[in-house]
């Protein structure tokens, strides 16, 4: 079983991670770092759900529902990403570990495996909202909470793999017609 790295053991850059599958033997640490993690974010009550509920979840519920990521800095889980059919359920980030390109990554490789992906957030959660709209997610459809359990207005974003290969496209040709148009 892999332990929660410890606060500040490393900085990792994004190259200095490793992101792999999960397996039901991360389950405990896997639910640790969605704990830890929820404690800090806006919102989120973590009292509703103890710590063993969490484990609890992640190995019946979370890592059987479809294949979910980790992120390792020198061989400690540091972050992760639970997905369903369609969904990215969960990005969960020790919070010593915040702002440091960890969601970034584990949200980038999700994107090498899939076509279209979906998430929610709470809509106070600006930190998760910039990071998933800087990695092309966009908002689908806003609620006033009635769909979660701490009854908070909540964001659905989108991403689609075609659409994020157009708007790339888009963005060269305009940058490449640009550079043509100063040429003398």
């Amino acid at each position: 079983m892999t332990e929660p790295l410890p606060v500040a053991a490393c900085s990792p850059a994004p190259s200095a991670l490793e992101i792999r599958e999960l397996t039901l033997a991360d389950a405990v640490c896997a639910a640790d770092i969605m704990h830890d993690a929820s404690a800090v974010m806006p919102g989120c009550d973590p009292s509703l759900h103890t710590r063993d509920e969490a484990r609890e979840y992640w190995r019946d519920h979370v890592l059987p529902s479809g294949p979910a990521w980790g992120a390792w800095c020198e061989g400690k889980l540091v972050g992760t990403l639970a997905t369903s059919p369609g969904w990215i359920d969960h990005v969960h980030v020790l919070p010593a570990m915040h702002r440091r390109g960890i969601a970034t990554a584990l949200l980038r490789h999700a994107q090498q495996h899939g076509t279209t992906w979906r998430l929610f957030t709470f809509l106070i959660n600006t930190p998760a909202r910039v990071c998933y709209e800087r990695v092309g997610f966009c908002v689908e459809e806003t609620t006033d909470g009635e769909r979660n359990e701490e009854k908070l207005p909540d964001v659905t974003y989108v991403w689609h793999a075609a659409a994020a290969a157009d708007a790339a496209h888009a963005s060269s040709t305009a940058s490449g017609a640009s550079s043509l148009a100063t040429e003398p």
